[in-house]
């Protein structure tokens, strides 16, 4: 696959990753986040592993409605 001009590709860690799926407009995320990292994340019997936060998004907004826009978030996490 050709990657295009100004984009770049990193290899992901294989491991345990908690996937929170959200439907709606990205506006979201930042709270969403938010709820993750303080709400979830202290209470929960797991721990953040030291790797990199990622997202994937099944779906653009030059393909679906705002509303109805998914989006993946990967937390790499480990037992406590």
């Amino acid at each position: 696959m050709e990657i295009p001009k100004g984009f770049g590709t990193f290899d992901i860690q294989p491991g345990l990753y908690s996937v929170f799926t959200i439907k709606g407009s990205y506006n979201e995320l930042n709270q969403i986040y938010r709820h993750i990292y303080l709400d979830w994340l202290p209470y929960c019997k797991y721990r953040l592993k030291s790797q990199m936060t990622f997202e994937i998004y099944p779906s653009t907004p030059d393909k679906a409605n705002t509303n109805n826009l998914i989006t993946e978030i990967y937390i790499p996490i480990e037992a406590k």
